[in-house]
């Protein structure tokens, strides 16, 4: 009896020599809950233009925005059912977050309606809904009307708005008062010889296509006088451009070509046109000087026609010298502005009839 009660004593223990049991292994955390939050919410404005407030819109995880979120792409659309039929939505509808806010910038409804939503949507985020807001129609185009008093303010205007440039008094329109000798030609236009240059209307070349002959100021005398005796005032160029045509060879481009440019051709091909004669005046101009004087060319038409300047029928005025703004692609540039010159494999200098003087003699002072 005792042995067997020693016996049961050790053995009572219940196994607890064995192995412990395993412990058992952690729940994995849940996922993040991703949500999208308005944080701004979109205020609208007239049909068609953008909104006055822009939508801002918060990434958020579990709650508070995700600020190391600068990938996902927030796309926004109209509530199905919310404002006018048919409206669109306009604009950049997808935004990028940044720093876990994605801005809308340029959104906007094409049509006017009230209780507009937006909705907000992203891969893996659970979408947001904008609050409702609306967005109007443009102003009606207010009514202007005009009272005109005729009797108020009354004062003649001139008979000379009504004129053209170069007409002939027997084809005229009817009623025209005033004439004009002008255009491109007229910038190199010689008035002692005629010769004038083309410029870039034809080969920038000197020749007689104005005619006139060897008459001083002929080419413009025959459309002077025709306006004058019509009753009409007649608009004369003064060239201003520092140099006018020296001959009427007609052979092209007075500054030659690329393989084969004229030397010196401002003092070959063209006379220097100065505001100022340094002498006295001469009834008919010299033509075997290298000089063209602006003064002189006025004189010569006040003694030819005297009294016409002061005339107030069918006056004599000046035009000094015709769209100097256009000297540059006309008539191959003026000072140091280069001519745009694409017909030329390469670029080279043009002539420049207001400066760079050639070597030219000096006119004698009296």
């Amino acid at each position: 009896m005792a042995a067997f009660g020693l016996l049961a004593s050790c053995g009572g223990g219940g196994g607890g020599g064995g192995a412990p049991a395993p412990t058992p292994s952690p729940s994995p955390p849940p996922a993040p809950l991703k949500t999208l939050l308005v944080a701004t919410q979109p205020v609208g404005s007239v049909q068609a233009t953008v909104f006055t407030t822009q939508p801002v819109v918060q990434v958020r995880s579990n709650g508070t925005t995700d600020t190391t979120d600068n990938s996902t792409v927030v796309t926004a659309a109209l509530v199905a059912g919310t404002g006018s039929a048919g409206a669109q939505l306009t604009g950049t509808t997808a935004a990028t977050a940044a720093a876990g806010v994605a801005t809308f910038t340029n959104l906007g409804i094409n049509l006017a309606g009230t209780n507009y939503q937006l909705r907000f949507t992203a891969t893996g985020f659970t979408e947001a809904t904008s609050s409702g807001f609306a967005v109007s129609a443009p102003p009606a185009a207010a009514s202007v009307t005009f009272n005109i008093d005729s009797s108020q303010d009354v004062h003649p205007i001139s008979r000379f708005i009504y004129g053209m440039n170069g007409w002939d008094p027997a084809q005229r329109p009817k009623n025209l008062t005033l004439s004009r000798s002008g255009g491109n030609r007229m910038t190199a236009y010689n008035w002692e010889t005629n010769d004038s240059n083309a410029g870039a209307d034809f080969h920038n070349q000197n020749d007689t296509f104005l005619g006139g002959g060897t008459e001083p100021n002929g080419a413009v005398r025959p459309g002077l006088e025709a306006a004058r005796a019509a009753g009409a005032g007649m608009i004369v160029t003064l060239p201003l451009i520092g140099y006018v045509s020296a001959d009427h060879l007609g052979d092209g481009d007075v500054a030659g070509t690329v393989t084969n440019p004229a030397p010196n051709y401002l003092g070959t091909r063209f006379h220097q046109s100065r505001p100022r004669k340094p002498g006295a005046f001469s009834a008919m101009p010299d033509t075997t000087d290298a000089f063209v004087y602006q003064d002189e060319y006025v004189h010569f038409l006040d003694g030819k026609y005297p009294g016409g300047f002061a005339a107030t029928s069918n006056p004599i005025w000046i035009s000094l010298d015709n769209e100097p703004d256009l000297w540059q692609s006309t008539m191959h540039g003026c000072a140091a502005i280069p001519a745009p010159r694409p017909r030329r494999a390469r670029p080279r200098p043009m002539p420049r009839w207001c400066s760079e003087p050639p070597t030219m003699p000096t006119p004698p002072r009296t």
